[in-house]
């Protein structure tokens, strides 16, 4: 990661999917990494999901920090989990740290 997460290319040319799907958002959205999170967060919310892990160009994000770097962007790969299955990750995670 390097440089303002800003900085981006030509919006068209950056191509977004989530669980596999593409997604159709304008120009400006999609022109910045925070804002095409902040989307996919909205459309996966509307489906009692949550954002579970976030690509970028190859590179997994930490969701946890509010904001990221990178010179330029091309794809953005999200995946969800579902309400139902949160409660379970977190186990697995419990237990992982505990471990």
């Amino acid at each position: 990661m390097r440089g303002p997460a800003n900085k981006a290319p030509a919006p068209s040319q950056v191509r977004v999917t989530l669980d596999g799907q593409p997604v159709e958002m304008s120009q400006q959205i999609r022109a910045s990494l925070p804002a095409i999170r902040a989307h996919l967060e909205a459309l996966v919310l509307c489906q009692r999901r949550i954002l579970h892990v976030l690509v970028v160009d190859g590179v997994t994000v930490d969701l946890q920090r509010p904001a990221w770097s990178f010179d330029t962007f091309h794809h953005v790969v999200a995946a969800t989990i579902s309400f139902d299955d949160l409660a379970f990750q977190l186990l697995l995670l419990a237990r992982q740290q505990v471990a």
